[in-house]
């Protein structure tokens, strides 16, 4: 007995050391752990930095209901949590980030905050905490005092007021902060701030009118940049900004009853000042600028002679001329945008030139979306820019301003123009001299418009290096077809010509941008013809052609970009890969297509590049058993694919990892009969269900298809987050125009009569066109589901190749089902209807009992008048149709 229990005890004491010593080994082992080395966090994106132990992370818009377990000892440098629901921040939230410099938790519902939350973040450079309701209910004393190198804090919100919660002697070294000032006495605080250098007020409380004794805790400070952003200022008294002698920077966007006169006025009372960039953002306002006259004012010799920046979008300029120089010597930036220009030159060019040329010194312009009274051919932009979204910095209203206007250019070098001119073939058009960045989207599309009658665009000036016309709105999406040569543009660098509409560019313009470096193509649709292949270029390296419904690349389109890495064709219509990659490619995006698996031959080309980064995401790869060879080239290979072990693909109606298919299994599946035993047993069944069902699904299989379809749209854009406000019940459309677009004669009426005389005769909302509001990078079907569900009503376009072409067939039968029989108006084209047979599957909708609306085309004039009468009370009218 005692022998046994002898033996039992050593058998748990050696149990014992073995876990002390597994225990001991553990710590030792999580003490030699460096977290900067492995970092997994499930809740954000981590993005190393230049060092491996620098890392910036993305958590925001997460629904994150706490700060992830996860984020602490990661060594990171910077984290954006906003955009989350944390409601509490309890003590040492961010325990463990001592390396976090930069902090962003702004709109984040936070409710309560302990004064103790920030312990650890002692390096802390940037707070970030804007529009949180515990900036109402006040801050807690202490919580600031963990943070000695805080340098820039962001408080402001929109309905609250920050003015006296905040302890400002914990603030010592601050250089920069926005809040939301609830009283004068918050700018007796901020002044006393020793280092404070730049201060934005948002959605201020401090009265309408600012006044000298308001602006007097400021004056003798060092404070440089100063914003009053959507304060209700309605008035500034004179002399308010004297003594300010080291104010730059001076920002009253958002300010939409403020005058501009009364701007000027000030500051030319106000002694000391040297303001260098002024911002007058007054969308909404109406505040005018007259430019005749301005130069013999005294405002305009004292408060304008030192400005470098002026932003005036919203402002109604009047009397433009060329004496603006006079006002404006050493102007180097301007910011135009959502104004009404008027008495302005004779023509649209004209009126740019007296604008703009005059200033030698300009280097940068931003002119997006102006538009101008009384000059003809300019489309109103009524309902643009009414954006509630101030809160910016100076560097956001002038974006990369140093990066463009670095190098030293002479503007008395080279001749200056004022006017339009025509030298030979070209249409030659002045710029300042010196000007290298601009942004000009709606000013781009009318110049094109006005010299549309010449081979050749010249542009006078050789310093561009930068030029965006870019479109964000719907209305600019017309398509328009560029194929003038451009030239003028020896040193251009980067341009942006994403969202402007083009059905086709001339290539050759890109040989004349011996400098070009990056083209931006996307959201065009240059898909609808043939694409030439570049031509030789030896400096671009980025090039941008996503979401272009192109269905297929040329086999050499890209071979003559010898310097080309960065290739973008995400969000097309590609199936397969028959272009020659470039030699020094190494990022690739191929994501958003339509691609089931790649060819060997693509897949040799990824892996003749041993740096090519690839994006495959939102494709309809397919796991069946031909595509068995692509997934093993999936697995094995050593191309850097982005996301690699989410990417999905599909067998049937389910969805697996590609990473995670066992292919060997999935042969031997492949290879295996079916039982013959069941199949003799099941087949007699299914085949009498089959024939029933059949007949059923044959009887309505239009409607089940409709149905079917749409149900499907919809859940795919839901699942994918992409659901906007397409199927709430507004309309966007007049009308879902169906006809055969490959046949040329048809769509030549179409594009050249129906379209101008619905458009612009008639004043009609926009109709959808095939190829022209297509939506891109989405399957047939959806493009159809899409038109249909965003039309008032639908119209076939009859004509002998109608029934034979399976888009009309589909289009016609859908829009039957969902608009109803009244809703759809048969236009038929040039007397050929009766010299073919209705197929029968026609011939139910078709029939003259069903309430179809008819209408024929005819040359006879009497007959033509009755047509576009019959139309014109056909087609809805504007206040039908939801033009947001």
């Amino acid at each position: 007995m005692l022998l046994l229990l002898s033996r039992r005890f050593n058998s748990v004491m050696s149990r014992i050391n073995i876990n002390s010593s597994l225990w001991i080994l553990s710590i030792l082992t999580s003490a030699l752990w460096d977290p900067s080395h492995s970092v997994k966090l499930s809740s954000c994106d981590v993005r190393e930095g230049q060092s491996s132990n620098r890392l910036h992370l993305d958590c925001s818009n997460r629904n994150l209901k706490e700060i992830p377990r996860d984020l602490h000892n990661t060594g990171v440098v910077s984290a954006d949590l906003s955009r989350n629901i944390f409601k509490i921040l309890q003590r040492f939230s961010f325990r463990g980030l001592t390396s976090i410099r930069k902090l962003n938790i702004s709109m984040c519902s936070i409710e309560k905050i302990s004064n103790s939350t920030f312990l650890d973040l002692h390096l802390l450079e940037e707070l970030d905490m804007k529009n949180n309701p515990i900036i109402g209910s006040g801050l807690p004393k202490g919580l600031f005092t963990p943070l000695p190198k805080l340098r820039r804090l962001f408080v402001s919100a929109s309905d609250t007021s920050t003015s006296d919660k905040i302890s400002w002697k914990e603030l010592s070294n601050l250089t920069e902060i926005i809040f939301t000032p609830g009283s004068t006495d918050s700018f007796r605080y901020l002044a006393a701030l020793p280092n404070l250098e730049k201060a934005y007020f948002t959605y201020c409380r401090i009265g309408s009118v600012l006044t000298p004794v308001i602006m007097q805790a400021f004056r003798n400070s060092s404070i440089t940049e100063l914003a009053f952003i959507s304060c209700d200022i309605k008035r500034i008294e004179n002399g308010t900004f004297g003594g300010l002698s080291s104010l730059e920077v001076l920002n009253f966007a958002g300010n939409s009853q403020l005058k501009v006169d009364n701007v000027i006025d000030a500051l030319s009372t106000s002694s000391d000042v040297t303001v260098k960039t002024l911002i007058l953002d007054l969308v909404g306002s109406e505040s005018s600028l007259f430019i005749a006259g301005l130069h013999e004012r005294p405002s305009c010799r004292s408060a304008w002679k030192h400005l470098k920046k002026v932003s005036l979008r919203g402002i109604n300029i009047v009397a433009v001329n060329s004496r603006i120089q006079n006002c404006l010597p050493n102007l180097e930036a301007i910011a135009f945008g959502f104004n009404t220009i008027a008495k302005c030159g004779d023509s649209f060019l004209q009126c740019t030139a007296f604008l703009i040329r005059p200033l030698f010194h300009l280097r940068y312009i931003d002119m997006a979306y102006f538009m101008l009274s009384d000059t003809p051919g300019l489309k109103s932009l009524s309902g643009y820019g009414k954006s509630s979204n101030w809160v910016k910095l100076n560097e956001d209203y002038f974006p990369s301003f140093e990066e463009y206007t670095s190098e030293i250019c002479n503007p008395y070098s080279s001749q200056s123009h004022f006017s339009i001119s025509v030298k030979g073939s070209c249409h030659w058009i002045p710029f300042p001299p010196c000007l290298t960045y601009i942004k000009a989207d709606h000013w781009f599309r009318i110049l094109f418009s006005e010299v549309q009658h010449r081979s050749c665009v010249q542009f006078a000036n050789n310093t561009l290096k930068y030029i965006n016309v870019s479109s964000r709105f719907s209305a600019e999406k017309e398509p328009l077809g560029f194929n003038r040569t451009v030239i003028g543009f020896s040193n251009l660098r980067i341009i942006d010509v994403s969202g402007f509409g083009l059905l086709f560019i001339d290539f050759d313009t890109i040989r004349n941008m011996p400098s070009l470096e990056s083209l931006n193509l996307a959201r065009n649709v240059l898909g609808h013809k043939q694409l030439p292949n570049f031509p030789r270029h030896v400096k671009l390296q980025e090039l941008n052609m996503a979401t272009n419904s192109i269905r297929e690349f040329p086999a050499d389109i890209f071979v003559n970009l010898v310097a080309l890495r960065r290739l973008d064709i995400s969000n097309n219509l590609l199936k397969s890969i028959r272009f020659k990659f470039p030699p020094f490619l190494d990022n690739l995006d191929l994501s958003g297509n339509s691609f089931a698996s790649f060819e060997s031959s693509s897949r040799l080309m990824m892996n003749a590049l041993p740096s090519l980064v690839l994006h495959l995401d939102h494709n309809s790869f397919q796991c069946d058993c031909p595509e068995t060879s692509f997934i093993e080239w999936y697995q094995k290979t050593g191309t850097n694919i982005i996301n690699r072990q989410n990417i999905t693909c599909q067998q049937g109606i389910r969805k697996y990892h590609i990473i995670k298919i066992n292919t060997s299994q999935l042969e031997i599946k492949c290879g295996l009969t079916v039982n013959v035993v069941v199949i003799s047993a099941v087949v007699p069944s299914v085949i009498v269900l089959m024939a029933t069902l059949g007949v059923i699904i044959y009887r309505y299989r239009w409607i089940i298809r409709w149905r079917y379809y749409k149900l499907r749209y919809i859940r795919q854009r839901r699942n994918e987050n992409m659901l906007l406000r397409d199927f709430n019940g507004e309309l966007h459309y007049s009308s879902y125009v169906i006809y055969p677009y490959d046949d040329d004669r048809t769509t030549r009426w179409v594009t050249n009569i129906l379209i101008p005389k619905v458009e612009r005769t008639l004043q009609k909302p926009q109709m959808f066109i095939k190829g022209r509001d297509d939506f891109g990078g989405e399957t047939f079907i959806d493009e159809i589901v899409r038109g249909i569900m965003l039309s008032q009503t639908a119209i076939w376009i009859i004509c002998p190749e109608f029934f034979q072409d399976k888009y009309c067939e589909t289009s016609a039968k859908f829009a039957f089902h969902q608009l109803g029989a009244r809703n759809n108006l048969l236009v038929i084209l040039e007397n050929r209807f009766e010299r073919y047979s209705v197929p029968k599957h026609f011939a139910n909708m078709m029939h003259p009992n069903v309430d179809l609306t008819r209408v024929r085309y005819t040359d006879n004039e009497e007959g033509l008048s009755l047509f576009w009468a019959k139309l014109d009370n056909f087609l809805p009218a504007w206040s039908c149709i939801n033009t947001n």
